[in-house]
């Protein structure tokens, strides 16, 4: 017969949100891969067993809790972590069900079809009450884990520590568009994984922002998604809390960031927004308390430089952007300033956005918003290499040799 290591879900595998169901809720704890790859090392196999009373209460479907499953355990079997059977109760507790923890019926089914010898298992949860009682039930050894974050009434995680309020509490991290003006290169992989030296840009992207203790990334992915949603798993997910907001519609640089903000539902009042093909050694941590200082909707990092055709010029008068033109002619805007890909939305600032789906953050966002007085403005000296054409990517390689390794 067989042993199984049995798992509780939400708040033993990922974090518990209450009726945790969105992908854009996934996150994982980090000690998690490790303690699963230990077990399936001594030759058990894995199963989940979890009460999903939010499928009974109208809160979620059953295909809305599968699919969550599916994006868990890709996340897992990419950390060699993956789980071999889900069961789960759907009901609620006034249901009176037999299935639902403490009670042992979806663990005794799951003993049935995998050949389970229940007496040399292991199970681990993070409820005495539910998860130790299964066990003890069933004389199988348990682990109650004591999680340090624990999530309240739907919001984001909360720390041992306290915060830092200078770290961003998310940063969303733009990896959709298809890159047309570097090809040929973006005919096989998407722009933030071109290389620069031995790594791809999104590494220095990542690590810039964790340098400074950014925890939460939520990476929106559109063009071969799949590429940058592997390599960002098997570098980072043991070292931030990954979340994804998938732009497989391509919906423009400002759809994309609204449907990332609305993914992450009421979790963050803030969210910094950076470009997944930039590489820069600007602290947004400076940034993030520049926009909290003003108390603004919306904040522009802004650079001064001798040309200001790469993003757009823009004329500041006291920390506000009072002129902002996307592609300026040269001859005749005779600013020195432009937008450096790094910006704060507070998630108030959604009710400002276009109405349609698909729009582009400058022109059609941007650009209008200045004249609502909304949108300010943070002077930074710091390097900023944006990589969309071919001249721009061979002269990030030419500035960062020697320290791209």
């Amino acid at each position: 017969m067989r042993r199984s290591l049995f798992l509780d879900r939400d708040g033993t595998l990922n974090y518990d949100y209450s009726y945790t169901h969105k992908l854009s809720q996934l996150r994982l704890y980090t000690d998690i891969p490790k303690l699963i790859r230990k077990y399936k090392r001594m030759g058990y196999i894995t199963i989940v067993i979890t009460n999903q009373s939010g499928i009974g209460r109208g809160y979620y479907t059953e295909a809305q809790m599968k699919r969550f499953n599916s994006a868990l355990n890709k996340r897992l079997e990419k950390l060699g972590a993956g789980i071999d059977a889900f069961y789960w109760c759907p009901h609620k507790p006034d249901d009176n069900c037999d299935c639902r923890k403490p009670n042992t019926k979806l663990v005794e089914r799951a003993a049935r079809d995998f050949n389970i010898d229940l007496k040399k298992s292991m199970f681990i949860g993070d409820t005495e009450h539910t998860d130790g009682e299964i066990a003890r039930r069933l004389g199988m050894k348990y682990t109650i884990l004591k999680r340090r974050h624990r999530p309240d009434k739907g919001g984001p995680a909360k720390s041992a520590q306290p915060p830092n309020d200078s770290v961003p509490e998310a940063v969303i991290i733009l990896c959709g568009g298809k890159g047309t003006r570097l090809r040929p290169l973006t005919y096989k992989i998407p722009k933030p994984m071109a290389k620069v030296g031995r790594r791809p840009i999104i590494a220095y992207v990542i690590d810039n922002l964790l340098r400074v203790g950014v925890k939460n990334l939520i990476l929106s992915a559109g063009y071969k998604a799949d590429m940058v949603e592997n390599y960002v798993d098997s570098h980072y997910a043991q070292k931030a809390n990954i979340t994804y907001s998938e732009d497989r519609r391509l919906l423009g640089t400002g759809g994309a960031i609204r449907k990332a903000m609305e993914d992450a539902g009421h979790q963050y009042k803030n969210f910094v927004v950076v470009n997944g093909d930039d590489i820069t050694d600007i602290d947004v941590r400076k940034v993030y308390a520049f926009h909290l200082r003003k108390k603004a909707p919306v904040t522009v990092t802004v650079l001064k430089l001798d040309h200001v055709n790469v993003s757009g010029a823009i004329k500041l008068k006291n920390g506000l952007i009072t002129g902002f033109i996307e592609k300026p002619d040269p001859n005749v805007v005779k600013s020195k300033l432009t937008a450096a890909g790094i910006y704060v939305f507070s998630a108030e600032s959604l009710r400002f956005f276009p109405k349609r789906k698909v729009f582009n953050l400058s022109s059609d966002f941007l650009e209008p918003a200045v004249k609502r007085k909304i949108i300010y403005g943070y002077l930074s000296k710091h390097n900023w290499y944006p990589i969309d054409t071919p001249e721009r990517y061979d002269k990030a390689k030419a500035a960062l040799k020697g320290v791209s390794q």
